[in-house]
């Protein structure tokens, strides 16, 4: 009995103590009518009057479409239940703090990891909330993501907001002595 009651106290006291294998796996996921509004909130937005009494559908078209006329363009065309990706989010960190180019969105995802933004994955794979959430409190991004209804959206690198390359970027952007970026060079 002494036994099975030590096992119990051990066993509890490691879940406690975070041991990396009793530590849960972060699954949630987050649909891109939630990343709108997130968006929406830190460009300082307010949706029209009358609006209250619309669907989900239709708050996220309204959103959406405000985003667009102010650059925002990442979420035009996709539907309010699809699952934000590495994919989705590099390309609108990217285009954010770089500016948009026709770099390959594997490419900006390994640029950005390499700096440490984000964390990598393949781009159509699901990104989980924590790591949406840390993406979008990035400083340059929150403040170009603020501005965007005052200054053209992209590119804070070109306005001295962060050092990287001019757009559009190359697959490897080089660094300023000819060698590749590493990744303590970007902040």
């Amino acid at each position: 009995m002494k036994k099975i009651y030590l096992a119990v106290m051990v066993s509890a006291i490691l879940v406690l103590a975070g041991t990396p294998w009793a530590l849960a796996v972060e699954t949630k996921t987050m649909a891109t009518a939630e990343l709108a509004g997130l968006l929406f909130d830190i460009a300082g937005l307010k949706m029209p009057e009358g609006t209250e009494v619309l669907s989900d559908a239709e708050i996220f078209e309204i959103q959406v479409n405000m985003l667009a006329e102010r650059g925002i363009t990442q979420l035009v065309n996709i539907e309010p239940d699809a699952i934000v990706t590495y994919g989705l989010i590099a390309n609108f960190v990217y285009d954010a703090l770089i500016g948009a180019n026709d770099v390959t969105t594997d490419a900006k995802i390994k640029y950005l990891a390499g700096a440490g933004y984000i964390h990598a994955g393949g781009a159509d794979d699901p990104m989980v909330y924590s790591e949406i959430v840390a993406a979008l409190n990035i400083p340059e991004l929150t403040k170009a993501v603020a501005e965007a209804y005052s200054l053209p959206f992209g590119g804070r690198a070109r306005t001295g907001v962060l050092s990287a390359p001019a757009n559009p970027a190359p697959e490897t952007p080089p660094s300023p002595t000819g060698g590749a970026w590493q990744v303590g060079s970007i902040i």
